[in-house]
């Protein structure tokens, strides 16, 4: 899966080139707003996590003083990572709709991720309104020094206002148990969809469909930590997306820990199988949320920098599709891990 976009010399906080005239799609036009697409859907995603205090990376220090902590470092991640919205906004945008040469596929630029959710073109000019409006507001409270929880609090309620329709929707598809899975893991859902659950519970099913497709995501959004890593791009922009995929992983152990206590008088290898994997992915989060990443928004060393964001996505990456191979093995014994 390919997120590599190029970004631009530079983004006013009111950059509003005019939409393109329709013409005939190269092949790479067709790529470029793909992958914009499929990117723009995992910042949509990842903002509104980043403005949660509890999905960051902090340690007992941090906890212990929220209050008096200086934002300024967490300001300034937000204003890049609104800025690459505005530029993927741009580019999905502008990406040709009609008159497409006909050994071309359409380009889907109004795809977000892997799912059929259309941003038509007035919903797109709104959201980068929305988006140059928070980008501004952020990029002002930037000048300052100090930025104190308060004012952290007052540019991520108007952020959430301005992601608040499309974050939605791009997110809408998460809601349905395996809307994801189907998309991200067709092998893992199949398996879903053929075999009788391990306990013979629909509902405990339904909860693995859960944890499954949190974990399916969480990979997802992973694979843009891996690609920004092979690409040597801005690594401290991906705090975000850590942070989203923290969200991620607390939902599915939370299903996982649900499915161990129903299981708990009945199938003995299914609640040991929940539980300990439960107990791993906690273990791996917490080594990089309480551990790897800390200190990572102030860093100012490249290869400090480089190091944390390497050794999180490995553990995180590594845990994640074990236990999606360990859970999708008590459907089926064979279920090949490679795939």
């Amino acid at each position: 899966m390919s997120y590599s976009t190029a970004t631009p010399a530079n983004i006013s906080t009111d950059p509003q080139p005019p939409l393109a005239s329709p013409r005939r799609a190269a092949p790479e036009d067709v790529d470029q707003g793909r992958a914009a697409a499929r990117e723009l859907a995992v910042w949509l995603s990842a903002l509104p996590s980043f403005l949660v205090l509890q999905n960051h990376p902090l340690g007992d220090d941090d906890l212990s003083r929220l209050a008096e902590r200086n934002y300024i470092h967490e300001a300034r991640i937000l204003k890049q990572a609104l800025r690459r919205c505005l530029h993927l906004s741009f580019v999905v945008g502008t990406q040709p709709r009609d008159g497409e040469a006909d050994d071309v596929e359409p380009p889907r630029a109004t795809l977000i991720s892997h799912h059929e959710t259309a941003l038509t073109a007035d919903t797109m000019r709104a959201l980068r309104e929305s988006l140059c409006e928070a980008y501004g507001a952020c990029s002002a409270l930037t000048e300052a020094k100090r930025i104190g929880q308060v004012a952290w609090s007052g540019v991520g309620g108007l952020t959430l206002r301005a992601l608040s329709q499309d974050a939605r929707r791009a997110r809408a598809t998460h809601a349905v148990p395996d809307g994801s899975l189907r998309w991200l893991l067709p092998e893992v859902y199949a398996l879903l969809e053929n075999c009788a659950p391990p306990t013979g519970d629909l509902e405990r099913s339904g909860e693995l469909a859960v944890a499954l497709s949190q974990f399916a995501c969480a990979l997802d959004h992973l694979a843009l930590v891996g690609a920004w890593l092979r690409d040597d791009r801005p690594l401290k922009m991906t705090l975000p997306i850590f942070a989203h995929v923290h969200e991620r992983a607390r939902a599915a152990v939370s299903s996982l820990e649900s499915m161990a206590r129903g299981a708990a008088e009945g199938k003995g290898g299914w609640y040991e199988l929940c539980d300990g994997s439960a107990y791993a992915v906690r273990m791996e989060m917490n080594k990089v949320f309480r551990h790897e990443l800390i200190g990572l928004a102030a860093s100012r060393h490249p290869s400090t920098i480089f190091t944390k964001v390497e050794n999180s996505y490995g553990l995180l990456r590594d845990c994640f599709q074990q236990t999606i191979i360990s859970l999708a093995r008590t459907l089926d014994t064979d279920f090949d891990g490679e795939q």
